[in-house]
């Protein structure tokens, strides 16, 4: 199997934009493109789950579809595409459209890209390479699936250095990951970001990256009937900070990558309180080690550790405990590749967590990635066009 076919199978996997696409139109430096996938996934859980029920065998089927669109004037080169989460007629998973990436796009030659819109911020560029399986990975990362609008980002790479800086406008529903459940939707003032990254060019491949980011909650008030002023949210702020380093390179061959993050939620002070929460931890490390076969079969292993601290108790069986927990997965991953268009795999993810952590995590109320099925298992079929 040719090498630059598996690392089109491997872009799909881990890539939000198109790996695939289809021309409709190019000319005269124009071009016009479509792409999309359909699959079908059988899930099985020992525990009710969101897509299976407890117990249960059940045959998910979904599908994307994106149209993107290229012109040239001069040096400058301009795009826009868009994708959607299409209706899958099962009320489980959700049967409606849902937008995913909207972007404009514009770049000029060796000078970077400025990007705008909705999209996946800059600390996913550096927390996405351990987020290299399908469905169970990535348990251990912040803003792993923040897509949200309202971004700008400028992009610039060169001789294997990677830069990317961003900035987050105002937004009432921004997806924020990792929180108290509550902060699933904030309502979000501005916010800034920077990622950097090196790759050494060795015999195997090297690669460094770091990132950090800052978001700013809204300080709206609104008014009680004796006129006192109340904030409509008690988050003040969210500092988010991780690095990486990956050996290898995921379409072919082996691979390995580590990933570690911390993100800090602030509060402001609640009504009916002298002062305000004290700070919200979580802290995630990820690993994975995996090879690719020229033949087009890859098996992938990891793990999935996130912490989630505060200096705060919870009453749980009758005793005042400690917010203090830990979330671990293993995740395990084997794919074959028939095609360039034709997937299937096998995924399994297998929990770590002690029932008593599980128990606190859900008295006090966080966002976990998934809060049942100990153990889930998965096997799919994926075509791309």
């Amino acid at each position: 199997m040719k090498k630059s076919l598996l690392a089109l199978f491997v872009a799909s996997l881990v890539s939000s934009t198109q790996a695939y696409s289809a021309t409709v139109y190019d000319k005269d430096g124009t071009s016009l493109k479509l792409d999309g996938r359909i699959q079908s996934v059988l899930y099985h859980s020992t525990e009710t789950k969101q897509k299976a029920g407890e117990s249960d065998n059940t045959l998910v089927n979904s599908a994307r579809f994106g149209i993107g669109g290229e012109t040239k004037l001069k040096d400058f080169k301009f795009k826009a595409y868009t994708q959607w989460d299409m209706a899958d007629g099962s009320k489980r998973t959700g049967d409606d459209i849902k937008a995913r990436d909207q972007y404009l796009q514009v770049s000029y030659g060796k000078f970077g890209s400025l990007k705008l819109g909705r999209f996946k911020g800059a600390m996913n560029y550096v927390t996405s390479v351990t987020d290299v399986f399908d469905d169970y990975s990535a348990n251990a990362q912040s803003a792993n699936d923040e897509r949200n609008s309202g971004r700008i980002e400028y992009a610039y790479s060169n001789k294997g250095f990677d830069a990317k800086v961003g900035l987050l406008t105002s937004n009432d529903e921004y997806k924020l990951e990792n929180g108290y459940s509550d902060h699933k939707k904030a309502a979000v003032e501005n916010g800034a970001s920077i990622a950097l990254g090196y790759t050494f060019d060795l015999a195997l491949p090297l690669s460094v990256k770091a990132g950090y980011e800052f978001i700013g909650a809204q300080d709206d008030k609104k008014y009680d009937a004796l006129g006192f002023a109340h904030y409509t949210t008690d988050l003040d702020k969210v500092n988010t900070a991780a690095a990486s380093v990956t050996l290898g390179s995921i379409d072919s061959g082996l691979y390995a990558a580590l990933t570690v993050n911390n993100r800090t939620f602030s509060f402001r002070v609640k009504d009916g309180n002298d002062k305000a929460d004290e700070d919200f931890k979580a802290r995630g490390f990820e690993a994975v080690v995996g090879y690719t076969f020229e033949s087009g079969i890859g098996l992938r292993a990891g793990y999935n550790q996130m912490n989630y601290k505060q200096d705060r108790v919870v009453r749980l069986n009758d005793v005042d405990t400690k917010v203090d927990a830990k979330l671990k997965t293993f995740p395990v991953y084997a794919f074959y590749q028939a095609n360039p268009n034709f997937i299937v795999w096998s995924e399994a993810r297998f929990d770590a967590t002690s029932d008593n952590d599980r128990a606190l995590m859900k008295k006090a109320n966080i966002n976990t990635p998934y809060s049942t099925d100990k153990t889930a298992v998965s096997l799919g079929a994926r075509y791309l066009f």
